[in-house]
C-alpha cells in the first residue's frame, strides 16, 4: 500500500514554478501593490473616459453657480471661481497628466535606451554617454525642464519633451549599467564564442533580461513626470488654457484658498494619489521582479 501511495505521488505532474507565475504570485500577495494597481487603473480609465463620464463639459463658466461647495447637487466635488465644476476638470486634468508622463517616458526610453545599449557595449560610446549624462546631470531637472518650456513655448508637447528630456539620463544609467552586467555572463560569453554577434547579442540577450529594471524604472519617471507637468502648468509654463490641468488648477486656486479651500484640496489630493500610486507600484514590481528575491519563493 506505501509502495503504490508513493507511486502515485511520484507520478503526479509538478508544475515548474516559471518566472510569470513566480511573479504572478509575488504581486498577488502583496496587498499594497495590487491596491495601487487598481487605483492606477480606476485612474487610467477615468481619464481615457473623461469625455464621457465628466458630469460638465470642463470649461464650461457659470456665473450663478460659482463656489459651489463639494456635495451640491449636480456638482459632486464643488465648483470654482468661474463656476464650472471641479470633478469635470479633475478628470481632464488626470488625462493631460497622465499623457505628458507616459510622453515623458516613451522620450526617455527612445532616447536613453539605445544610448545606454551602446554605452555598456562600447568603451568610446561609453566615454560620449558618460559625458552627455553629466552634461544633464549639471542642471536641476526642474530648472532645465523650465528653460526648455519657456524657450520652446508653453504646451503639453513641449512639456512632455521638457520633461522627458530630463529623464533621459536615468534610464541611460539603468541601461548601461544592464548591459555591461549581461554581456559579462558565462551564457553570453558563450554565445559570442559560437559567433553571435554584437546587435544579436544586445538584441536577444541584453534587451529581453534589463527589461524588469526598466520596468521598474519607468514606474518611478512617471510620478515625477506628472509632479513636474504640475509645476510648469502651476507657473503657467505647461498646459495652457482652455485645456485644464491639475497644476493649472492650484495655480487658479491661490487666491481663493481661504474662501473656497475644495479649489486646492481636489486636484491636489489627485496628483498625491497618483504619485503614490506608482511608487507603491514600483515598490512591488521591485520586489517582484527582484531575482533573489523571487529565488526565495
Amino acid at each position: 500500500m506505501v509502495a503504490a501511495a508513493t507511486a502515485r505521488v511520484g507520478s503526479t505532474p509538478v508544475k515548474e514554478a516559471t518566472p510569470w507565475r513566480r511573479f504572478r504570485r509575488r504581486m498577488i500577495r502583496n496587498r499594497f501593490g495590487m491596491g495601487a494597481l487598481l487605483v492606477l487603473f480606476v485612474l487610467v480609465l477615468a481619464g481615457v473616459l473623461s469625455p464621457i463620464v465628466a458630469p460638465h463639459p470642463p470649461g464650461d463658466a457659470n456665473f450663478a453657480t460659482v463656489f459651489q461647495r463639494p456635495g451640491t447637487v449636480g456638482y459632486v466635488l464643488g465648483t470654482d471661481n468661474l463656476g464650472r465644476d471641479i470633478l469635470s476638470r479633475v478628470l481632464y486634468g488626470i488625462r493631460a497628466s497622465l499623457e505628458v508622463g507616459v510622453l515623458a517616458v516613451l522620450i526617455a526610453f527612445v532616447v536613453g535606451v539605445p544610448a545606454g545599449l551602446l554605452a555598456g557595449a562600447f568603451r568610446t560610446a561609453d566615454v560620449i554617454a558618460s559625458r552627455g549624462t553629466d552634461l544633464l546631470l549639471a542642471f536641476p531637472f526642474l530648472i532645465m525642464a523650465i528653460g526648455v518650456a519657456a524657450i520652446l513655448g508653453p504646451s503639453l508637447m513641449i512639456a512632455a519633451v521638457a520633461i522627458g528630456i530630463g529623464a533621459v539620463p536615468s534610464i541611460l544609467r539603468v541601461m548601461r549599467v544592464e548591459t555591461a552586467r549581461i554581456i559579462s555572463l558565462d551564457y553570453v560569453t558563450a554565445a559570442r564564442a559560437q559567433g553571435a554577434g554584437t546587435l544579436r547579442i544586445l538584441s536577444h540577450y541584453v534587451l529581453p533580461n534589463a527589461a524588469s529594471s526598466l520596468i521598474v524604472r519607468a514606474t518611478v519617471i512617471m510620478p515625477g513626470a506628472i509632479l513636474g507637468e504640475s509645476t510648469l502648468s502651476f507657473l503657467g509654463l505647461g498646459i495652457q488654457p482652455p485645456m485644464p490641468s491639475l497644476g493649472g488648477m492650484l495655480a487658479d486656486a491661490q487666491q481663493y484658498a481661504e474662501q473656497a479651500p475644495w479649489m486646492a484640496v481636489v486636484p491636489g489630493a489627485a496628483i498625491v494619489l497618483i504619485c503614490l500610486s506608482f511608487n507603491t507600484l514600483g515598490d512591488a514590481l521591485r520586489d517582484a521582479l527582484d531575482v533573489q528575491v523571487v529565488s526565495r519563493d
